[in-house]
């Protein structure tokens, strides 16, 4: 199925992806994720009636429902609200920084259950406090890519073409796809009627990058202005327009959810390539994405459905998404672009990324979208980066 092209327009800003997250549950560091700052911030999900929250560190994941029973790293106390319901974050203060290196991490509570017993063949139930233990969920901290200074804008160079020749199928380590492509995430910052939002996208060239249009226009605002910060280089740039791209009409647009946007600045960094072909039900895939506004970090996942919803492509995935990450890109095994992190869903206690089906969406040829912004610029989508 080949897309069309959307209209050019010249407005900016960034979104946001909804948190997902699962009543008493911790959400995030995602499991198996990979971040680069000493001092995460852990987010969880206090339901009704749990009582003495807090978040409980280690570097081994044995553990009881009271706690780690092995090596302890720290704890703090869910008390920062988090902008949506029964949602709270906290930080490690006293025992920050951790060092580099693999943890592990759980919320803990205490919820009220009826405890019974059976007596004379009369039955009396009470009430007792039970602890819970969620988790554990591993996150690794690493050092991640070293920053260097930004290329001179002139500068003509652009980088060579990614390690993996395009449909090679080598599969790489996600460690090894972090810290070849930090370079190319960029963290939107955008700025609307008074109002702030942070998103992620990804580079396809110097000048153009991906993300998802609700990224540029959350709720439909066309009024605003957006800039991004480059990983690794700290280089800045501003995006000054973008094409909206849709399926079959422009009523699926929202659906769609997937834009290409121009910078007025070149960045030199590593420029993502998309897949040809969809990825299989089971298959690994891999989130990039600044969630909480946190430094880049890293979840993995499977596809578990490939459909489509009002004749968009979509692909259902195990992964977990929070606020800043949308946008991100959301890759195969080795490193091509299979979708992006847009929606979140719920489903009988397990969360899940809805996404754009991109290897369906252009067709399996990536110069579809080699049109609107993109047409005449450099970038992988049209053969010249």
């Amino acid at each position: 199925m080949r897309s069309a092209v959307a209209l050019v327009a010249v407005v900016v800003v960034a979104g946001l992806v909804p948190t997902l997250a699962q009543a008493g549950y911790a959400v995030q560091p995602y499991d198996g994720s990979t971040i680069s700052t000493t001092n995460p911030t852990f987010l969880v999900y206090i339901g009704d009636g749990e009582t003495n929250p807090q978040v409980v560190v280690s570097t081994s994941p044995d553990h009881s429902d009271y706690g780690f029973t092995g090596s302890y790293n720290g704890s703090c106390v869910p008390t920062t609200p988090f902008g949506e319901p029964h949602k709270f974050t906290c930080q490690l203060g006293f025992w920050a920084p951790l060092a580099y290196g693999t943890y592990y991490w759980a919320y803990v509570y205490d919820t009220t259950v009826n405890r019974c017993y059976t007596f004379l063949g009369v039955q009396s139930c009470y009430p007792a406090i039970q602890s819970v233990f969620s988790g554990p969920f591993k996150f690794t901290i690493t050092q991640g890519v070293p920053p260097t200074a930004p290329a001179a804008p002139a500068a003509p160079a652009v980088p060579a073409a990614p390690s993996m020749p395009a449909g090679s199928g080598a599969a790489s380590s996600a460690q090894q796809i972090f810290s070849q492509d930090s370079s190319g995430m960029v963290q939107i910052f955008t700025r609307c009627a008074g109002s702030s939002w942070e998103g992620s996208g990804f580079l396809i060239g110097p000048q153009i990058l991906v993300t998802a249009l609700h990224v540029l226009e959350p709720q439909g605002n066309t009024g605003c202005t957006a800039t991004v910060t480059q990983d690794s280089t700290g280089a800045t740039a501003r995006v000054t327009n973008w094409s909206r791209w849709y399926t079959r009409k422009q009523t699926d647009m929202r659906t769609t959810d997937f834009a290409t946007a121009k910078l007025d600045t070149r960045l030199t960094g590593y420029y993502f390539r998309f897949a040809t072909n969809a990825p299989a039900r089971g298959q690994k895939v891999i989130g990039l994405g600044y969630s909480l506004g946190e430094p880049l970090s890293l979840n993995q996942g499977h596809d578990v459905l490939n459909t489509t919803q009002s004749g968009v492509p979509i692909l259902l995935m195990t992964l977990l998404g929070a606020e800043g990450s949308s946008g991100g890109p959301i890759l195969n095994a080795s490193g091509y672009v299979v979708g992006l992190i847009q929606r979140g869903r719920t489903t009988s206690g397990s969360s899940y990324i809805v996404s754009l089906n991109v290897p369906v969406f252009i067709g399996g040829a990536p110069s579809t979208l080699c049109k609107g912004v993109a047409a005449n610029s450099v970038s992988t989508v049209c053969g010249t980066a």
